[in-house]
């Protein structure tokens, strides 16, 4: 089964048959989908892509309008909403955003970027958490905190 999207008056607004997609998963900033290549891609409502299909993995993006993505499962990076790849595939793993910054996962560790990709929390952590006013870190089963801007 190959879904197709329609608007809540019934009418189709984005044909799988157009774009021969496997599946869909509406994004806030367009439409992500899997084509049968396995490739993830953006395409807005017309069913003209964005960004075309050539990552295996990726988020949706988030309100700072950017995206972790992964184009061959190993590296991750983070693109903007034109596809641009704003930093660079280096990560073992990325996650969204949470405000200014981007937990990142190097070496089995977990730091923290902000969205130019400077490195402020060096990746040294079992796990990383962020509230309203701290970031909490774990090294073994206690949390301790830093401060957050």
């Amino acid at each position: 089964y190959y879904p197709s999207v329609v608007d809540k008056n019934m009418n189709t607004i984005f044909n799988r048959n157009k774009l021969n997609y496997t599946s869909i998963n509406i994004d806030k900033n367009g439409y992500a989908v899997h084509n049968k290549e396995n490739k993830i891609g953006w395409c807005d409502t017309n069913g003209k892509y964005i960004i075309k299909p050539q990552f295996k993995f990726a988020y949706s993006f988030n309100d700072r309008k950017i995206a972790g993505v992964s184009i061959d499962g190993d590296k991750w990076g983070y693109i903007n909403t034109t596809g641009k790849m704003i930093i660079k595939p280096m990560y073992n793993k990325v996650y969204n955003f949470n405000g200014n910054l981007g937990f990142v996962k190097l070496n089995n560790k977990i730091g923290a970027i902000n969205d130019d990709g400077k490195l402020i929390i060096n990746p040294l952590y079992d796990s990383l958490h962020r509230d309203a006013e701290y970031i909490l870190y774990n090294n073994s089963a206690y949390y301790n905190t830093v401060e957050s801007d």
